[in-house]
């Protein structure tokens, strides 16, 4: 939230900022944004939440669009997140989710790339997340993709990521 400047807000009304969090956390979607609170604040309010959710679970996954590498070294230091999915991070690069998680990350390949990338064009975008370390790579068609890109996504999976094609 102190992205957007409502952590200045937050932080200066203290009785109100355990509502507000709590409100965001009420959220289904609270991974996908909580990378918007600032690093303090998701060891804070974050931090005890996923380890409630995770508690027990040696496998721990998660899935954020907005995570800093901050966030995730933190996710996967206090937290013991094992697994990243990474697809649609725009804060976060490939070669910085390899930094923190090693081989445990991946991506993806969303709908319009399944549709409009030749599958050469498909095979070199895979070879590219394979090169930065990625696991492996969730294959993601939409309504009308060709069959010919499937294939060459799933052969391109099969070729150079370690963990294969998801879908």
């Amino acid at each position: 939230l102190a992205g957007i400047g409502i952590g200045v807000f937050v932080g200066s009304f203290a009785p109100l900022r355990g509502a507000l969090v709590a409100r965001v956390f009420g959220r289904r979607d609270f991974a996908k944004v909580s990378g918007l609170l600032s690093p303090a604040m998701y060891r804070e309010f974050a931090v005890p939440f996923y380890q409630r959710l995770y508690a027990g679970n040696e496998h721990r996954f998660m899935h954020s669009e907005l995570l800093r590498a901050e966030h995730l070294r933190i996710a996967r230091e206090e937290v013991g997140i094992t697994e990243f999915h990474g697809a649609g991070s725009v804060n976060l690069t490939l070669a910085e989710q390899h930094e923190i998680m090693g081989e445990r990350f991946w991506t993806q390949l969303i709908p319009q790339e399944m549709l409009e990338m030749t599958p050469a064009l498909i095979r070199e975008r895979i070879r590219e997340f394979a090169d930065c370390g990625c696991m492996c790579v969730q294959l993601y068609p939409g309504r009308g993709t060709p069959e010919r890109n499937m294939e060459a996504a799933v052969a391109a999976c099969q070729d150079l990521c370690p963990g294969g094609p998801l879908w």
